[in-house]
């Protein structure tokens, strides 16, 4: 019998770790409580979130760092803000730390940046971010807009409008910084939290803006590349369908058919046994991209048994992996037992 490939297993930590209370955070606790706890099993790509809604809980020197500028900010932000600190005091930073800390792990090292946080957030918190507070004219929401409570154009309405120029600028310069500045193995931009960048009725019209920002991300991918030799990936989590993609502003069919992205990850879980994970496995079929299926611990995975056959679904329509979100701070046992499962159809059958 002719055994199939490795899967590729990428795993998705939404940085929770900054949070930790009980001493200042080290770079011993980003070893001990992340990194080693993949040990022996197929991890191939970790990837941690580096903040949201523009506030960044790493060493940037051009976003916003938590806390920065204000004078009495809640308990949270202290602890985040303190614990920031103290990783570039040790070791530069989060995002520095934890790309040498895999590395020495052979474990390949991506930031994750969320592209539009739709979270309700008090305008004036800390975590609410400068961009979004001192450019209301750049929200999906117009300012004085009245929105009815329940409707998706009021669920959305504080995320940023991509139609504007100033927006997707502000993303590029993050992206850049963090692909040019750190020693990363790729970056994953990550459509799907919160899936609105357009006014609903605008979004399908204006997918070509998307596109363009995609672009110049690659541009920036491949100066890097060239420049300094080093191999960087283009990873992109997106809606399920092609279908849903394009439908709220974003192309993904023209981004993997002229080689735009390296990595698509194929919505977020919530529906797996209906997500045709075949449709992007074709389109990427004689390429070099590699389509991975999500699969979400909070829904619809109530047990192992859920896990597995979620997997089975995915690999068994020759998905290239699979990427888990909200399982890091699941216990190492079952990081040993189940990576090593389902990072391989032979062992699943």
């Amino acid at each position: 019998m002719v055994k199939t490939k490795q899967a590729e297993i990428f795993v998705n930590d939404d940085g929770q770790i900054i949070n930790q209370k009980e001493h200042l955070l080290k770079l011993s606790d980003l070893k001990n409580k992340m990194i080693d706890t993949y040990q022996d099993t197929p991890l191939t790509t970790l990837l941690w979130s580096v903040g949201g809604h523009e506030v960044y809980d790493y060493e940037t020197e051009i976003g916003e760092r938590i806390g920065n500028g204000y004078e009495n900010p809640d308990e949270s932000t202290k602890i985040r803000a303190a614990n920031l600190q103290s990783l570039i005091d040790e070791c530069g930073g989060p995002v520095t730390g934890l790309s040498k800390l895999c590395h020495e792990a052979g474990i390949k090292f991506f930031p994750s940046l969320r592209m539009n946080e739709h979270y309700e957030i008090d305008v004036d918190s800390p975590k609410y971010g400068r961009f979004r507070r001192e450019r209301p004219d750049l929200l999906i929401g117009r300012p004085g807009e009245k929105l009815e409570k329940g409707t998706l154009e009021h669920g959305i309405r504080t995320g940023m409008d991509f139609a504007f120029a100033e927006v997707r600028n502000h993303r590029l310069s993050i992206i850049a910084e963090l692909v040019e500045k750190f020693d990363v193995d790729g970056i994953e931009l990550d459509w799907f939290r919160h899936p609105a960048f357009f006014r609903v009725e605008e979004a399908y019209d204006n997918r070509h803006l998307a596109t363009d920002l995609i672009k110049k991300v690659k541009d920036k991918i491949n100066h890097v590349i060239e420049s300094t030799g080093r191999d960087v990936k283009l990873a992109v989590r997106v809606p399920p369908t092609l279908y849903d993609s394009a439908r709220i502003g974003l192309d993904v069919e023209e981004w993997m058919k002229k080689e735009l992205v390296d990595i698509v990850i194929a919505g977020g879980g919530f529906i797996p046994y209906s997500t045709p994970i075949d449709e992007f496995v074709a389109i990427a079929k004689n390429t070099g991209i590699k389509v991975l299926g999500c699969i979400e611990r909070l829904r619809p995975t109530k047990d192992n048994d859920e896990v597995r056959g979620i997997a089975y679904q995915y690999l068994s329509k020759k998905s290239d992996g699979i990427y888990l979100f909200n399982y890091h701070s699941i216990d190492t046992e079952w990081k040993h037992s189940m990576l090593n499962e389902i990072g391989s159809l032979d062992n699943l059958k």
